[in-house]
């Protein structure tokens, strides 16, 4: 008989940590096996690939000699998770493994125990059974589960194809229910099977584990809201403002504190709620954010709250970042944030007297120099693939980063804290350029560098400098027709559709001042002023014919 099974593997309830749900195909399988075994040499049976394993059981014998024996299995290579059943001196017949449901590639067999007379205690197998299946798995956030309502993790039948087999929903953990829910008339939390693929797979948390009059495990959301219209608040099966979590302090018993909002509401702050920012606006006027051993604040602690500490700066609590904003607690929860509400990739913050930018794995960072692009660009700066070019207060405000193409970026630098693209010029000085990541000077034919020294003073760049003419920069431009750069007699970068070697060219006669008499062109060509011709090609100057030759 085939079945599917739904499985929720759920972690100890830290609002960052994974959850995840699992649908696994089940079907019973068995596999003869005939073969010894014993403690130091096991006998190992290998599955079709990683398996979903529920229930575990085997035909098989066990003599120990007149000791003890007690046959175990362990699965893939962990021997020091083992599973045993016990057995007398003798024993022959099928032993069932109490066995933690897991995924697993191989199952091994030993025999653990004592022997009276000499030699160790053999066991010898026949056939194993098992229930189980392949599996896929869907993550979530354990803080996703903490909701006013269920979480509707879809239709069964976006999981698995439909067909005439039955699902079974289990949980590996009692605090996370599983049901299937019939969306036209609702289920109760514990219908964990269905033959319906339109149903939906719902899921809450049931930290207290009880259960409404029914018998039905009831979600926290429902305890959370019956308290609620109380104007008190739930927590593992009290609510704050009831006997005896009256007053505004810690409960030992709880490992919170029971303290009330702006508006006098009762509210747990939970020493378990790592990462989650309650607001005691009423009592004791703080913020708080626990790392699940004390309270964090940025206020000042009233006597009696040894639990809490005030800090300045930055705390780190599960991987994000908390600042504090006068008396406001701040997480930069990046693009999974513990709290609701919080800020998220890209926002800005002054923390101790400086701009600090929140990184998409929740960090406040001066520099976003090596973050990711995700977290430059939605801060409003600009990724040059490896840096990031614009932040306030970073102390690399002029860099070059060479452009890799098909990399991460866009191709250009950084100049005192100014995207400069490649093949555009530096605070608009014609004679100074970005190319492809890297700053070039424009050197004129005097040999004078005076300007780009000028220009990059106070800066720890230094740029290459290109003489006059010769092979122009390729692709400077990364799109349009004249793409090359190629720096002129006068100091100036110009740009070419051209890519062959240029050689220094000047007009016979004096030239407009808007006109260098100077120019580069391929060595078949002759300069007019404002641009190569060909050989033959004539030019009318003040009534006189100059022709290319």
């Amino acid at each position: 008989m085939w079945r599917l099974l739904l499985i929720a593997l759920v972690a100890v309830p830290v609002f960052g940590q994974d959850v995840t749900f699992t649908l696994v195909q089940e079907q019973d399988f068995s596999q003869q096996v005939f073969g010894d075994f014993s403690e130091g040499v096991p006998r190992t049976v290998t599955f079709a690939g990683s398996t979903f394993v529920r229930s575990l059981s085997a035909d098989l014998s066990i003599q120990s000699n007149g000791g003890s024996a007690v046959p175990c299995v362990f699965f893939d290579s962990d021997s020091q998770v083992q599973f045993c059943n016990t057995s007398s001196q003798f024993f022959s017949g099928r032993v069932t493994f109490p066995i933690v449901p897991r995924f697993a590639s191989s199952v091994s067999f030993i025999v653990r125990g004592s022997t009276q007379f000499s030699g160790s205690s053999q066991g010898f197998i026949q056939r194993v059974f098992w229930r189980g299946g392949a599996g896929r798995s869907i993550s979530q956030t354990y803080s996703t589960l903490r909701d006013v309502r269920a979480k509707n993790l879809g239709l069964l039948r976006a999981f698995i194809p439909p067909s005439q087999a039955p699902v079974f929903a289990f949980s590996s953990d009692q605090k996370a229910i599983i049901w299937f829910n019939d969306p036209v008339a609702p289920s109760s939390t514990s219908r964990s099977t269905t033959s319906n693929y339109n149903d939906e797979v719902l899921a809450c948390l049931n930290t207290d584990l009880n259960v409404d009059a029914q018998g039905n495990p009831k979600c926290d959301f429902q305890d959370e809201a019956e308290c609620a219209a109380r104007g008190r608040d739930w927590l593992d099966g009290s609510c704050c403002g009831d006997a005896p979590y009256t007053d505004c302090r810690l409960y030992s018993d709880k490992q919170a504190i029971c303290g009330r909002d702006a508006q006098q509401r009762f509210k747990w702050a939970a020493l378990g709620d790592i990462g989650f920012i309650s607001v005691l606006d009423g009592c004791p006027n703080l913020e708080l954010v626990s790392n699940g051993v004390k309270f964090f604040t940025c206020g000042d602690v009233p006597t009696g709250f040894q639990d809490v500490e005030r800090f300045d700066g930055v705390v780190n609590i599960a991987g994000h970042d908390y600042a504090c904003d006068g008396r406001r607690v701040i997480e930069c929860g990046g693009e999974s944030p513990y709290t609701p509400n919080m800020r998220r990739t890209g926002a800005k913050l002054n923390i101790t007297g400086q701009a600090r930018y929140c990184s998409s794995q929740g960090r406040w960072l001066v520099s976003l120099d090596g973050v990711n692009r995700l977290s430059c660009e939605r801060s409003g700066f600009t990724w040059t693939g490896s840096k990031c070019c614009g932040e306030q207060d970073d102390s690399l405000q002029s860099y070059e980063d060479p452009f890799v193409a098909g990399g991460d970026g866009v191709a250009g630098g950084c100049f005192k804290g100014r995207f400069v693209a490649s093949g555009s010029y530096v605070s608009g000085s014609r004679n100074s350029l970005n190319y492809r990541g890297r700053f070039v000077v424009c050197q004129d034919e005097n040999q004078n560098d005076r300007s780009y020294v000028q220009l990059f003073n106070g800066t720890n760049l230094s740029p290459q400098v290109s003489a006059p003419c010769g092979v122009p920069l390729q692709n400077a431009l990364l799109t349009g027709i004249r793409q090359h750069a190629l720096c002129f007699p006068a100091g100036s970068w110009e740009f070419t559709s051209i890519t062959e070697a240029h050689f220094s060219k000047s007009t016979l006669w004096p030239t407009l001042v808007s006109q260098p008499r100077k120019g580069c062109c391929p060595e078949n060509k002759c300069w007019d002023g404002a641009a190569c011709r060909n050989i033959g090609e004539y030019s009318i100057v003040a009534g006189k014919g100059y022709r290319c030759q």
